[in-house]
C-alpha cells in the first residue's frame, strides 16, 4: 500500500488541470465598469493598444460576452455596432445618447 500512495497522489495531481476545463481566453484589451447597470453583463473597454484600430468610434466601445442571451436586442436598444469578436466578447461601437 505504501508504494500506491505516490502513484495514486502523482495521478490525482496531474489530473488536475484538467478537471477544470479549458482556460477562458484573455482578451486583448482592459474591461472597465458595467456598461448601462451595476450587474450588467457588458462592460466599457478602456483604450488600450489593441483598441487604437477603433479609434474612429464617436461614443464607447463596449464588450459583451458572446453566450449573452439576446445580444441582438443590445444592439438593438443601444443602437451599437458589432466591430470585432475576440477572445469571447463581441465589441460594439455605441454612438453617444
Amino acid at each position: 500500500m505504501r508504494t500506491l500512495l505516490p502513484a495514486l497522489a502523482f495521478a490525482a495531481l496531474s489530473g488536475l488541470p484538467g478537471c477544470f476545463g479549458p482556460r477562458e481566453p484573455v482578451p486583448p484589451f482592459e474591461l472597465a465598469g458595467p456598461y448601462r447597470e451595476p450587474n450588467d453583463a457588458c462592460r466599457l473597454v478602456r483604450s488600450v493598444t489593441y483598441t487604437d484600430r477603433f479609434d474612429d468610434i464617436r461614443g464607447d466601445l463596449v464588450a459583451c460576452p458572446q453566450t449573452m442571451p439576446r445580444l441582438d436586442l443590445f444592439a438593438a436598444d443601444v443602437n451599437g455596432i458589432a466591430v470585432d469578436r475576440v477572445a469571447g466578447f463581441v465589441l460594439y461601437s455605441v454612438p453617444p445618447p
